[in-house]
């Protein structure tokens, strides 16, 4: 029976061919919108799941308390690591130092190239799980080492194998490579981590930093740590809530207050206000959401009254249909599959759409973000996209359709009632209200733009040059 629905269905698309494409290029247009925006949020909501050990890694934060503000950061003083190793060692699987991700210019023979990279503690390599090409995964042992990403790698030894090569960093001092990670995906915070060199070597080569070894006052470096399967995130941040103002006094006036952000949070909620966490870019998802819901509403509540605008061509339909044994379940069932068929369609055309936007949704959007083919997720929530869009969009026209009285029809005297057309007035007014509500929304953003890209910056920018040391 449904089989013959469809059969139905699909040959009175292709008797009203104006209608059928209306309606389906509505519907694919705001489909293909809302795709677009899913697969954004589905890429934003996966930052870091490349991390094995997602769930533990967290980075040490810490507010400090002046003039009646909170401030919140991730830079902490060296003392932090040895006073955590003494007092709190059972609770971490490593406790990691490093340094900012900074970049540096490795030299092999003729090739001197700039990367980016950080220095930090042997533990680093494991704790992020690094799947390891060539070489040793604890290949941060040894004082004058160094390893490069596969692109790193490429890019100064192209086919030579690196492992065991000596370079030089910033064109002075030699280390010698021990590993060769792949590239982290760009849903991770360390996307440009192309190098990473020993924590001690930065601790050898630098005095200040030698210096900084008892002082709490110098913020000038980050922690990341993995804590133990046995506690929890609130738990270690507790006990280390006010380990640097009981371990130093002079930075008690500061009200210094130490706490562990988990990684699930460093990209979408990482902002803080007065000490608060405020959110993030958790926002944005959220806002993108909603933008992307009411874009597929506004496409329904165009097939639904484009649907009921047809009513009294369908009603002679109805009343033969009724006339001859038809029961209102099965036009309602006949309609919903004719909503299903256009769906159907239309999704098929935005795949397309999408396919052919995607490079230029990417560089608007600063991402990298693949169709995702093989996805069964992917093809699951489609399947419920779907039926969902086609009961949303054709349960109304099914419903109003179905309920005609064959006998006023068949005798001509069909008349819809006083109210019939409400429901399709107030859709109407909603779908230009949502319209002119996102239309203005579009403006003041646009306009907010430019003003702070041309508002007076107070000096001439014009001639004026940076030069990097």
């Amino acid at each position: 029976m449904f089989k013959n629905y469809l059969k139905i269905a699909f040959r009175n698309l292709l008797k009203n061919k104006i209608y059928s494409l209306i309606n389906i290029s509505g519907l694919a247009i705001g489909m293909t919108a809302t795709i677009l925006i899913a697969l954004w949020i589905y890429d934003e909501l996966s930052y870091n799941n490349y991390f094995e050990n997602k769930e533990t890694i967290a980075q040490v934060y810490q507010h400090e308390s002046a003039n009646g503000y909170v401030d919140t950061g991730q830079a902490v003083p060296r003392p932090l690591e040895f006073q955590m190793r003494k007092d709190y060692s059972d609770n971490f699987q490593h406790i990691i130092m490093s340094s900012w991700n900074q970049p540096r210019f490795l030299k092999y023979g003729t090739k001197n190239i700039n990367f980016r990279g950080q220095f930090m503690q042997e533990g680093a390599p494991e704790m992020l799980t690094l799947e390891i090409i060539s070489g040793v995964r604890d290949g941060l042992k040894e004082l004058k080492s160094i390893m490069l990403s596969e692109s790193a790698a490429k890019k100064l030894f192209e086919d030579e194998d690196p492992v065991g090569k000596t370079i030089n960093i910033d064109t002075e001092n030699e280390v010698v490579v021990t590993g060769v990670y792949k590239d982290m995906p760009q849903t991770t915070e360390f996307i440009d981590l192309e190098f990473i060199a020993p924590w001690k070597y930065y601790v050898s080569s630098r005095q200040w930093i030698q210096n900084a070894k008892d002082s709490w006052g110098n913020n000038s470096f980050q922690m990341y740590v993995q804590i133990n399967e046995n506690t929890t995130m609130q738990a270690v941040s507790d006990k280390i809530l006010n380990i640097k103002k009981d371990n130093s006094p002079e930075e008690a006036e500061f009200n210094p207050q130490m706490f562990l952000l988990p990684m699930k949070d460093w990209h979408l909620r990482s902002s803080f206000e007065n000490g608060v966490q405020t959110g993030g870019r958790i926002e944005n998802v959220w806002l993108f959401g909603i933008i992307g819901a009411f874009v597929l509403l506004l496409a329904c509540i165009n097939f639904v009254n484009l649907s009921t605008a047809r009513s009294e061509k369908r009603a002679v339909e109805v009343g033969i249909r009724k006339s001859i044994g038809s029961k209102r379940g099965q036009l309602i069932t006949q309609f919903l599959s004719e909503s299903f068929l256009i769906v159907l369609f239309s999704f098929v055309v935005s795949i397309g759409l999408v396919l052919l936007f995607l490079n230029g949704f990417n560089d608007l959007a600063s991402k990298s973000i693949v169709f995702p083919w093989v996805n069964i997720g992917f093809w699951i929530v489609s399947l419920v996209f779907i039926a969902l869009t086609s009961f949303l969009a054709g349960s109304y026209p099914a419903l109003y359709l179905s309920s005609f009285n064959p006998v006023s029809v068949l005798k001509g005297t069909f008349k819809a009632g006083r109210y019939a057309a409400l429901p399709r007035k107030v859709l109407v007014v909603t779908q230009f209200t949502v319209s002119i509500a996102l239309i203005i929304g579009t403006i003041v953003v646009i306009n907010q733009i430019d003003y702070a890209k041309n508002r007076p910056s107070g000096y001439e920018k014009e001639g004026l040059v940076q030069v990097p040391v």
